[in-house]
């Protein structure tokens, strides 16, 4: 059982909770029972669990953060970078200073003969990025009967860690330069340029000796883009626990692209609308915080792409 697992079951646990009327510790112990990992979590539990506050799935959430990413990794290239890069933690912190790349041979250490002295140098210190955290978002409803179906862990899984993936790939393989809503993309402010980029295609039609790691994603498909990364000088921050809420109370305006405020007129701006009390559903919400940013003064040196190939 990978550590995310439990995330996902906390959410399930959530929303069926929610449905029956019951506490996330109870619905836990009837659909987990064969687990031995929930029941020894659950011993020593007072409240119902949640994944920000007292109970058994904070602390469960703040070791498998980490493998929440690394699991959608396989449908998000963004998540596998974000893998091999430097990892940060932006809880209680409202931003984060990453030190600048250094890959100056004056700044490393020196060989040194038996008995004579080290040399010892200042530590120089680079300006770097400053990460502030952003907030990804991920709302979908389900309806009473199917969160009563067994295989809503699975279901509610799927949902969430697509949705997750194709936001992550969008925003980190981006071109925007970042406001107060989004972190800046990797190739904001970069020219496309074919230098050192051919080479990904001996992959397929030269030799089986080129082991340069290819991530696909589907953000880039349309453009037939190929970006290349020094992983290294990549670096991102993400809060220790992402955070479920859920609810059967608002009337949600369904729109994936530019949602807006419910409010009056003929007709409503927000079309279509939908009612979770009205169509007997519950709406869960997953919140995620994270940063990210290359810890180069000078990106062209670490990222590059090529837009347009015919490989």
């Amino acid at each position: 059982m990978r550590p995310s697992a439990y995330l996902f079951r906390a959410a399930a646990c959530r929303l069926r909770a929610h449905a029956e009327r019951s506490t996330p510790e109870a619905v836990a112990k009837q659909i987990f029972k064969g687990d031995k990992v929930t029941d020894l979590v659950l011993r020593a539990a007072t409240a119902p669990a949640t994944t920000t506050g007292a109970g058994w799935a904070d602390a469960l959430a703040a070791l498998s953060i980490e493998d929440f990413l690394m699991q959608i990794a396989s449908v998000s290239a963004a998540a596998e970078l974000i893998g091999r890069g430097l990892k940060l933690s932006v809880d209680h912190f409202a931003s984060i200073r990453v030190p600048g790349r250094l890959v100056d041979a004056s700044d490393a250490g020196t060989w040194t003969a038996e008995g004579l002295p080290v040399q010892v140098r200042a530590q120089r210190m680079t300006t770097g990025p400053v990460l502030t955290p952003k907030k990804l978002e991920v709302i979908t409803s389900f309806t009473n009967e199917m969160i009563r179906q067994s295989n809503i862990e699975a279901i509610s899984r799927a949902l969430l860690t697509e949705a997750c993936a194709l936001a992550l790939d969008k925003a980190v393989l981006g071109t925007q330069a970042g406001d107060v809503a989004t972190p800046p993309g990797i190739l904001y402010a970069l020219v496309a340029s074919c230098a050192g980029k051919a080479p990904v295609s001996l992959r397929t039609v030269a030799s089986p000796l080129f082991n340069i790691p290819i991530l696909e994603s589907t953000a880039l498909a349309a453009t037939k883009t190929v970006i290349m990364v020094e992983p290294t000088s990549f670096a991102s921050a993400f809060g220790a626990a992402p955070e479920f809420e859920v609810t059967d109370v608002p009337v949600f305006h369904y729109e994936d692209a530019t949602p807006q405020n419910i409010t009056g007129g003929t007709p409503s701006p927000a079309v279509p609308v939908r009612s979770l009390f009205q169509t007997d559903s519950i709406g869960l919400r997953l919140k995620l915080r994270g940063a990210w940013a290359m810890r180069t003064a000078l990106p062209v040196e670490h990222v590059a792409f090529v837009s347009g190939v015919t490989w």
